[in-house]
């Protein structure tokens, strides 16, 4: 699984927009299927202590992120004549991992987070760019560190902007500096991907918010 970080000209043509909307709506889609399927299990958890249902269902919610992740991949494919690299690609990756992880509040949910970028580039780091496999180890344990810190202080990072912006950013300069070796780009570059980030992420929380408070709303008037 690659990414091309040539440029930003495919975004600037008519059917880059076009892929771009359709990439987005999908986006919000798996988006809309997380939150309520969060929103779901929260309900079926109250007052029941059971952990291996617990466990069932955070199973569940492991199995559907990996479909999404698959589902988007194959979608890129399909919207690039075979070719999954695009930096919007890897956006989308990073923003449904992370946004899982904040909506879900699930154990496997965070594994999945720690293991991803191994599973990804994981075997050509150890094969193929064997000088950056110290720097590709560091990465992983701060990510580690990081989805660990965003796992244990949720409601401490979502009460606050400026704390929720800060965390995004590390998220994502950390999964950058793990791409880096397998696509060398500039420090420029790296700095307009992690705002596209915050800004995608930011775009999703509010999303998913409205459609929270939405169904709210709606069971309150049942």
């Amino acid at each position: 699984m690659t990414y091309n970080f040539d440029s930003f000209q495919s975004l600037l043509s008519v059917d880059g927009n076009i892929n771009a909307i359709i990439i987005g709506l999908i986006t919000v889609g798996i988006v809309t299927i997380i939150t309520l399927m969060a929103y779901s299990f929260e309900n079926l958890l109250q007052g029941n202590s059971n952990s291996t249902y617990r466990f069932f269902l955070q199973l569940i919610e492991g199995i559907v992120l990996a479909i999404s992740m698959i589902l988007v991949q194959h979608i890129f494919k399909a919207l690039n004549s075979g070719d999954a690299r695009n930096w919007f690609y890897a956006t989308t990756q990073l923003t449904i991992l992370l946004y899982s992880l904040y909506t879900m509040q699930n154990r496997v949910i965070e594994i999945m987070n720690i293991i991803a970028p191994v599973y990804i580039f994981g075997y050509r780091a150890v094969t193929g760019y064997n000088n950056y496999l110290i720097l590709f180890s560091i990465s992983i344990i701060l990510l580690a560190l990081i989805v660990i810190y965003i796992y244990h202080n949720l409601e401490k990072i979502l009460s606050s902007n400026l704390r929720f912006i800060i965390v995004q950013a590390i998220y994502g300069v950390i999964w950058w500096v793990i791409i880096w070796p397998f696509h060398k780009f500039t420090l420029y570059y790296t700095f307009n991907m992690v705002i596209g980030f915050v800004i995608y992420m930011s775009i999703i929380r509010y999303l998913a918010r409205w459609i929270r408070n939405s169904f709210d709303k709606y069971n309150n008037l049942t």
